[in-house]
Order: C-alpha cells, then sequence, then structure tokens
C-alpha cells in the first residue's frame, strides 16, 4: 500500500468519497423511486427504463409489460392474503417488467471475464450491446422491477406484436432516433413533481444528492483527463486497504480463538484447586489469590493453605518469600542454604 503512488491524493481521496457518498444515496433514491407503489402507473408500454443488473449496465430500453411475481408454494394459494404479504415484503423484487433491449447473447468465456450471468428465455445469458451495433439482437428480457434504475419521461409507440424480428428491429431503430435527438441524455421523470412522492425524509435525500452532485461539479477532477484513472486508482488503494483489514481481522479472530481455548484450560485448572466453583464463582481461596499482587499467586496461596507457613520462624518466612520476589538470574552456583531452609 505504502508503494501505491498517487498524485495529489487529498484531492482525489475528495472526489472518491464525493463519488461514493453520491453513488449510496443514488441507490437509496432509486429503491423508493422504483417501488411498486410509485413506480407501477408509469411502467406503460413504450415508456423508456434503463436496466442495472449484475454489474453491468444494459442502457435504455422500452416497457412492453409488467406483472406480479408468482409465488410457487402451495400453503401460499391455501392462503392468498397471505401470498399478498409476501409480495408487499419483496417490494420491487415481487414484480418482473419485459423490457425490449437491445443487446448480444454472450458465449462461455465472455461470462467467465465478466462474472456476471443474466438469464433470458432459454437460459441464455446476455450482455450489453449498444444500440447502433448491428451485431446485437434485440429482444424483449423479462427482468425485476429492482433491476430499473431510472425511468424516462420518453414514451414511444409500441407495435401490439413484437414477436417478428421486423417490428423489433423497427423498435431499436425507434429507440436509435430517440437517443440521437436528445444527444444521450434521456429526460427522466422527476421523483417529486412528476411521481408526487412526498414523503419528508425522501424530499431531504433528493436536496441531499442534488447539493452533492453540485460539489462533485465544482471539483477540479470532475470532466478532466485523467478522472476516470484517477479515481480506478484510488479505488484499487481503497480495495487493498480493505483486503489487508480483512486480514488482520481474521488473524484476530483466529487468536482470539486460540486464547479461549487458553481460558478454558486456565479455567478447569482453577475449578481442580478449589479457586472457584463449578458455576464460575470465586471462593475464599480465590479471593486470596487475587490479593497476592507479585509472585506466583496460586503457590504462595497452595502453600499458605496447606499450613507451610505455620511452624517457620520470622527469618525462615522472609527468606522463603524472597524466593518468589527476586527474580534475577545468576550464572554463578546457587548459595548453600541451611538444613533447615534446604529441607523440602
Amino acid at each position: 500500500i505504502a508503494q501505491m503512488h498517487i498524485a495529489d491524493e487529498p484531492a482525489v481521496k475528495r472526489f472518491y468519497d464525493l463519488r461514493t457518498q453520491l453513488d449510496q444515496m443514488s441507490a437509496d433514491m432509486t429503491k423508493v423511486v422504483v417501488h411498486p407503489s410509485h413506480s407501477l402507473p408509469f411502467l406503460q408500454p413504450g415508456r423508456f427504463v434503463r436496466v442495472n443488473t449484475g454489474g453491468l449496465n444494459f442502457g435504455w430500453g422500452c416497457v412492453v409489460f409488467f406483472q406480479r411475481k408468482i409465488i410457487k408454494d402451495k400453503g401460499k394459494k391455501a392462503n392468498p392474503r397471505a401470498a399478498e404479504e409476501d409480495l408487499k415484503k419483496l417490494g420491487a423484487d415481487g414484480y418482473i417488467v419485459d423490457v425490449l433491449l437491445h443487446c448480444k447473447r454472450a458465449d462461455a468465456a465472455t461470462l467467465r471475464k465478466l462474472e456476471a450471468k443474466s438469464a433470458t428465455d432459454g437460459d441464455m445469458a446476455i450482455v450489453p450491446c449498444d444500440i447502433n451495433d448491428a451485431s446485437g439482437e434485440t429482444m424483449v428480457v423479462p427482468v425485476l422491477l429492482s433491476c430499473i434504475d431510472r425511468i424516462s419521461t420518453v414514451r414511444v409507440h409500441m407495435p401490439k406484436d413484437l414477436k417478428s424480428a421486423a417490428d423489433r428491429k423497427d423498435m431499436r431503430k425507434r429507440m436509435a432516433e430517440v437517443g440521437k435527438r436528445l444527444k444521450g441524455a434521456i429526460p427522466m421523470l422527476d421523483p417529486v413533481k412528476d411521481m408526487n412522492i412526498g414523503d419528508p425524509e425522501f424530499r431531504t435525500l433528493v436536496h441531499k444528492v442534488a447539493a452533492l452532485e453540485s460539489k462533485l461539479r465544482e471539483h477540479k477532477l470532475f470532466g478532466s483527463a485523467d478522472e476516470a484513472q484517477l479515481f480506478t486508482s484510488y479505488q484499487h488503494k481503497v480495495e487493498t486497504q480493505d483486503q489487508l483489514k480483512d486480514v488482520r481481522r481474521k488473524i484476530a479472530d483466529a487468536q482470539s480463538a486460540v486464547q479461549l481455548d487458553e481460558l478454558k484450560c486456565r479455567k478447569r485448572v482453577l475449578r481442580r484447586l478449589g479457586y472457584t466453583t463449578a458455576e464460575d464463582v470465586i471462593t475464599m481461596k480465590g479471593r486470596v489469590a487475587c490479593e497476592i499482587t507479585s509472585g506466583d499467586e496460586l503457590l504462595l496461596t497452595e502453600l499458605m493453605f496447606h499450613g507451610v507457613f505455620n511452624d517457620l520462624t520470622t527469618e525462615q518466612t522472609v527468606s522463603l518469600l524472597s524466593c518468589f520476589v527476586f527474580q534475577e538470574r545468576s550464572n554463578n552456583e546457587p548459595p548453600q542454604l541451611q538444613d533447615d531452609l534446604a529441607a523440602p
């Protein structure tokens, strides 16, 4: 990490923090916007919506149809009210929207590279494709309502049937023409003015997002030639730091597990010696050991409770206790002890 040098890192960090915070708040706002109670009235056929799922941005497509998700549970069929409650809990995941998208069918190598799969009819995986790329295929793709992250004000006329390739090709041309006329700036529904979302907390969130967008546009990196490269470099550094923290946490958890096993063994010894009860309550013997602040607490307590000091003179007691206080090692031969002290 120390070798990851980024030019003008404080400014890049500020830009990264703004982008990250804006992305998080935008995601929170999108969850409210695409909630069935707010978005379903606007999912008419021909409505432009943007699909973003599995880390892949499929761009703008047209709504064809939407329906509730079918819950395959015999118990729920017997109790429609329970099934209705489950749908409410699912929120945007409880509805499936058929969207006309221009995409490509991906091979296995592409899937492994992207590490993302999106199932369509026939369990064929698809990947994004530019609307003007003739090698792609315009198809109706069923997606969860939660996979839609933008709802546009734009609507185009939809044919009654999209089974024929000619009709789908004609729709691709219409979608491409819309993008060309609007120069890629597809207008979106205003969640407050158009969708009438009047929740005070949501309105506060909208204001915060607008303020962050303003700060981001004022940053010197915004729109610069090095914006993408510096952002990616700093993002890689942050990810590396997170990985390092995760490794350190795992090491700490492993050490804690080892210390926990050691603690269990020590508690077992204390119970056997009578310092605690079976319920880990400290006994009188344990309280005596707690009061000893120097030397070997357990050994001194055992000597006291076995009456070793009862028959010793003051000089002998001091001599014996000095063995527990004086811990300096000497390479010289041990001193010659008197017979009464040398005895076991």
